[in-house]
């Protein structure tokens, strides 16, 4: 079983997991272990406005919904989450420790299909947490992804039914819809705006602009509308857009 607690120290600066609260140095996978299930603790920090540039605890303003998904790195493009966790709620009982809290269950069906089987000992997922207002529309809908680990339950005990792996809320494909193709790309020939229609219908995230060579650009980066990023340039220029 997972202890009482698990806590996930999530950088929200450069969207990587810390190994503690009190570490710099970013936690490169997750383990967890098939069968198990218990209470969830994500707990946010941020280096912004820090005069010594150590970690403080934050609270995403917009954070009216969280929702943590994960697939098979082996195979991007199948349906359906491994397993999920929603329904977070804000604790605010330590006013210098806030965090959100929910149950992660690891006992689900799509799991338990891929551990049957004695030789399945371990199996790589990509993790997901969305940050979101209730709409999904918020300009500031952050996406951290991470590495995951899922270790096979060696003490098989009475775990009860294994639930489906996908959340009832918000839809499956609004949580993954960056898991697929993570990094999205636009190239531009000889112009000086640049207008890039995704129809993802939401503000997009991590926006670069790069020159041919694939240097760093500068430009106006725009997005008048959930649907459309508009780079403007002082002349025409040649490039790619690059967003998640």
């Amino acid at each position: 079983m997972l202890p009482a607690s698990m806590d996930l120290f999530i950088d929200l600066d450069g969207r990587t997991l810390l190994k503690s609260r009190t570490s710099a140095d970013p936690l490169s996978r997750l383990t967890l272990v098939q069968g198990d299930a218990g209470v969830l603790h994500l707990r946010f920090f941020t280096r912004t406005g820090s005069a010594n540039g150590v970690a403080q605890t934050t609270l995403p303003s917009w954070a009216d919904t969280i929702v943590l998904g994960a697939r098979s790195q082996a195979d991007m493009e199948e349906d359906g989450l491994l397993f999920s966790g929603s329904d977070f709620v804000l604790n605010t009982d330590d006013a210098e420790d806030p965090y959100y809290e929910s149950v992660l269950n690891m006992n689900t069906a799509p799991l338990a299909a891929i551990f049957t089987g004695a030789e399945k000992r371990d199996h790589f997922a990509l993790l997901d947490i969305e940050i979101a207002n209730t709409g999904n529309t918020a300009r500031d809908t952050v996406v951290a992804q991470f590495d995951t680990r899922i270790l096979r339950h060696i003490y098989r005990g009475t775990e009860g039914v294994p639930l489906t792996g996908d959340p009832v809320y918000p839809a499956p494909g609004v949580i993954v819809n960056f898991l697929a193709n993570p990094t999205r790309t636009a190239t531009f020939t000889d112009e000086a705006i640049w207008t890039h229609e995704h129809n993802l219908g939401r503000y997009v995230t991590g926006v670069s602009v790069l020159d041919a060579d694939g240097n760093h650009l500068g430009g106006n980066v725009s997005q008048p509308d959930m649907n459309t990023i508009v780079v403007t340039h002082g002349a025409p220029t040649t490039g790619t857009l690059i967003y998640t």
